[in-house]
């Protein structure tokens, strides 16, 4: 058997004397109607700002163009007579170190973005 507490005893007897309330018979559709007159306009604000939309798109097409040209035999015969005197060495990484490279600076790069928009959530 169950013991009550005073509080819960307390509790019961208030709402055996209360009754139960029984809503009117249109209640549903008053509350419809009342639904259906407020008709606000909620105006939804995009979670990435168009700019910042811009900026992911062009460095994520630098970076699927610089593994491209840097995996595949493709590239561009440019030859600049004034900058003969530099030698640039050739850089040889794997295709899998190229592509953790990509992953790793993306997300380095997503974190200011999440970060900023944690915080407007919780202001």
């Amino acid at each position: 058997m169950e013991k009550h507490s005073k509080e819960e005893i307390l509790a019961e007897k208030i709402v055996k004397n209360a009754g139960l309330e029984k809503p009117s018979a249109d209640f549903s559709s008053k509350v419809l109607k009342a639904i259906a007159a407020r008709q606000e306009v909620v105006h939804y604000k995009p979670l990435i700002s168009p700019w910042a939309l811009i900026v992911f798109t062009g460095v994520m097409l630098a970076a699927v163009a610089g593994l491209f040209w840097t995996t595949s035999d493709f590239s561009f015969e440019v030859d600049f007579k004034l900058i003969n005197f530099v030698s640039i060495p050739k850089l040889e990484i794997s295709g899998t170190m190229m592509y953790a490279i990509a992953f790793i600076s993306l997300f380095f790069l997503e974190i200011p973005f999440l970060k900023r928009f944690l915080v407007k959530q919780y202001e």
